[in-house]
């Protein structure tokens, strides 16, 4: 296809120089290469799961469009996000999880979503929706001894008081002598 790429009102367009139907074919998803990690590998990754809220009107961060309308669209919701921590980051051992409400039962039903064997821990949120972050890990593969909310996003300590977040038990992630291996991932939710 060739043409003129021109800038008119206010968008850009193709001025196609021949107009003859342009013929499209679906070609296959590219697949990924990264192997699941095995029994003797240890792996680290991240997934922003963009607004998990229950539909639980409860006053407790369910403001705005991002909440579900029901409990089926929450379950929807839940089983995709489940599904793309299991199929996506291959047999991750430790997910460090954001944007997800911050309330024991939504933490639950995710990590039970995930796995049988998945546990989970987050930190309350100064945001006034109450969206956290926290952490899934295989509860088979790794043990939660402490965990702590630090300032770490820049050098610059900006005095964010977290004191009237809930109290966890002391809980850092213990491996084995195995590599770590740390994957990201932020995928499109098909609707």
């Amino acid at each position: 296809m060739t043409g003129v790429l021109a800038f008119q009102f206010g968008r850009y367009v193709l001025l196609v120089d021949d107009p003859a139907p342009i013929r499209v074919e679906d070609a296959p998803d590219a697949v990924d290469t990264e192997a699941a990690i095995g029994p003797e590998q240890f792996a680290v990754c991240t997934m922003n799961l963009e607004n998990l809220f229950d539909a639980a009107d409860d006053g407790d961060g369910d403001l705005g469009d991002w909440a579900p309308a029901d409990q089926v669209g929450f379950e929807a919701q839940l089983n995709r996000r489940a599904a793309a921590i299991r199929d996506d980051l291959h047999g991750c051992t430790v997910i460090g999880v954001q944007e997800v409400e911050g309330k024991d039962a939504v933490w639950e039903a995710l990590a039970r979503a995930v796995g049988p064997d998945f546990h989970y821990d987050y930190f309350e949120s100064a945001d006034v929706r109450d969206i956290t972050v926290g952490v899934l890990y295989d509860a088979r593969r790794a043990m939660l001894r402490r965990s702590e909310q630090a300032q770490t996003c820049t050098p610059t300590d900006y005095q964010v008081d977290y004191t009237f977040a809930r109290v966890r038990a002391p809980a850092p992630i213990r491996a084995a002598t195995a590599p770590i291996r740390c994957s990201t991932a932020h995928p499109t939710w098909p609707t």
